[in-house]
């Protein structure tokens, strides 16, 4: 469960979580990710668990592969 810090109208969050998107979206087509990959390239090294948050509250689906494994294929939501 988030903490105190970690709720959606934080603003640290929210910042959080438009790198994440950034990373995510600017990942080439037949690329694949885990969200370990996606925290540290999003500058957040150790967060895989809030790349999943980020991700649930995406503005656009991505689509996922087996394992919790990210693809760059982008779907409207």
């Amino acid at each position: 469960m988030a903490g105190p810090s970690e709720t959606a109208t934080d603003p640290a969050v929210d910042d959080r979580f438009e790198r994440i998107w950034s990373v995510v979206e600017g990942i080439p087509e037949g690329c694949v990710l885990n969200y370990g990959e996606v925290a540290r390239l999003a500058g957040l090294k150790g967060k895989a668990r809030l790349v999943g948050m980020a991700l649930g509250r995406a503005p656009k689906r991505r689509g996922r592969a087996r394992g919790s494994r990210l693809s760059a294929t982008l779907r409207p939501g």
